[in-house]
């Protein structure tokens, strides 16, 4: 199967290959098709290569990192392989459905795009403070499920509970903004939280949807290395990817 990507003035076509791993389907994508430009079939000749604009070029169309503008195409991707909407789990202070494009918009690109279901879509430890009233009126109006901050204070993050209304009917994803985080523990992102979730917040919900077979697609995003003291942040992501891979071996078993 194949999809299209779009990238800054043309539209890159992605080949889909689908693998299994045991009992699991590995998805792995390919831009070596014919349409592409010799430039374009190259983005994924060799990951982690090339100037900066390959580095952007492959984030782009395989999902590595960066704003959270790049979990959409990633996820629409998904989406149309399967053909079908996701459910998802957001992890962030922010709700990311603004109508202005930039990496505040994917999620309403997504539901708009019917990539999305957003009866599905759980938006966990939001900010009070940083979020438009539109915004969540609008998400609210579609049937998403908003869980800010201070209620996880109070009464813990319950994982399971997400992950069940996200895999409620099928296929989800799970998207962790490292700015969901207090800034003590994450400081390298682009809007450091002052009054953030814990980091064993986060890594119980890494792990929960590394086991979960549902669970097709997950992501750390936002991560900005210029703005890091001491590794900080790096360690924090790098431990939550470990929880994530954890939680996948006892779904792989």
């Amino acid at each position: 199967m194949q999809v299209g990507v779009e990238l800054p003035g043309r539209e890159v076509h992605v080949k889909v290959w689908r693998a299994r791993v045991g009992h699991v389907s590995l998805l792995l994508l390919d831009t070596d098709v014919d349409g592409n430009s010799e430039a374009d079939r190259a983005i994924a000749h060799r990951l982690y290569g090339g100037d900066r604009r390959t580095r952007i070029e492959q984030e782009i169309v395989l999902g590595v990192g960066g704003g959270h503008d790049l979990s959409l195409p990633a996820i629409a991707a998904l989406s149309a392989t399967l053909g079908v909407p996701l459910g998802g789990v957001n992890l962030d202070a922010h709700l990311d459905v603004r109508e202005k494009v930039g990496s505040g918009m994917p999620f309403r690109r997504l539901i708009e795009g019917r990539r999305l279901e957003p009866r599905r879509f759980v938006e966990l430890g939001l900010g009070r403070f940083v979020n438009d009233e539109r915004d969540l009126e609008w998400l609210r109006a579609q049937g998403g499920t908003v869980v800010h901050a201070e209620a996880i204070f109070e009464r813990g993050l319950d994982a399971h509970a997400a992950l069940d209304l996200a895999a409620a009917e099928g296929p989800a994803f799970v998207s962790i903004d490292l700015d969901a985080l207090d800034q003590s523990i994450a400081p390298g992102v682009s809007a450091p939280n002052p009054l953030g979730l814990s980091l064993r917040d986060a890594a119980k919900l890494a792990e929960a949807a590394g086991a979960r077979r549902e669970v097709q697609h997950f992501d750390l995003m936002e991560f900005n290395p210029s703005y890091d003291v001491d590794g900080h942040t790096a360690r924090a992501a790098a431990l939550l990817f470990l929880h994530f891979v954890a939680g996948f071996q006892g779904r792989a078993a």
